[in-house]
């Protein structure tokens, strides 16, 4: 209990700058946007299904990412008595991690959330249907691409992180702004995905409504494209610490 209270003593002042009170702006207009552009003929999990994953929606969603992970960074180098606690770079990092891994929760359930409430006040048209390509609710649909896309960008986020304090903020900042912006530009050739040769390698197909054989089949290679990531952050990470393992002040 201690331990969780003073991870929300931590967070407090990061609430309170002027970068997260535009992260929650952003999210505001970001929905209001998706939401503004819905077909109002769809049915109410159809339209939260349509509107979170529109490749604009998500870019921007993993904009404001972005930007509260780098302030969430900022305020941690700031607490210099907290810093001193930790022997290795190593623990500083994890510590690090396990932070924006919080804040980037709430602000990517805090979207979700806008989203639901949103719709549901413009949408009431309930109609229990299918998926487009599976014999499944599309609300079970729904709950499994909330999952996809809040993993994706976390997982994201993280690449882009290690690679803006590996590289320097510059080189950073570009890189991580390609990242969010280059599902908006990409040039997609859809195809059906019947087994593991015919997946895609870039993420932005994973926001797209692609036909797999089956909803099982879809999610065994989502898993797989997710567990990838994973490597690349935990290869970044290892990169990261191999810079230098002691805490520097």
């Amino acid at each position: 209990m201690k331990n969780i209270k003073y991870k929300l003593n931590l967070l407090k002042p990061i609430f309170k700058t002027s970068k997260s009170k535009i992260v929650f702006l952003g999210i505001i207009l970001l929905n209001i946007y998706a939401i503004s552009n819905m077909d109002f003929r769809m049915g109410y999990y159809e339209a939260v299904v349509d509107s979170i994953s529109m490749q604009s929606y998500v870019s921007f969603l993993l904009l404001l990412v972005f930007l509260n992970t780098y302030n969430t960074y900022i305020q941690f180098e700031k607490n210099l008595p907290y810093i001193m606690r930790f022997e290795t770079k190593e623990k500083y990092y994890r510590e690090l991690i396990k932070l924006i891994i919080i804040m980037n929760t709430i602000i990517i359930l805090s979207s979700f959330i806008l989203s639901l409430i949103g719709i549901r006040l413009l949408n009431n048209y309930m109609i229990n249907i299918n998926y487009y390509y599976y014999d499944i609710p599309m609300y079970v649909y729904m709950i499994f691409n909330f999952i996809k896309i809040f993993i994706l960008i976390q997982l994201i986020n993280f690449i882009g992180l290690f690679i803006y304090m590996i590289t320097g903020k510059f080189i950073g900042i570009v890189v991580t702004t390609f990242i969010a912006l280059i599902p908006l530009i990409w040039d997609y050739k859809i195809h059906s995905i019947n087994q593991f040769k015919d997946i895609y390698w870039f993420w932005g197909y994973y926001l797209l409504f692609l036909q797999y054989n089956n909803f099982i089949f879809e999610v065994s290679v989502t898993i797989s494209f997710i567990l990838l990531l994973f490597l690349i952050c935990v290869g970044l990470f290892n990169v990261l610490i191999s810079k230098n393992r002691q805490v520097g002040i």
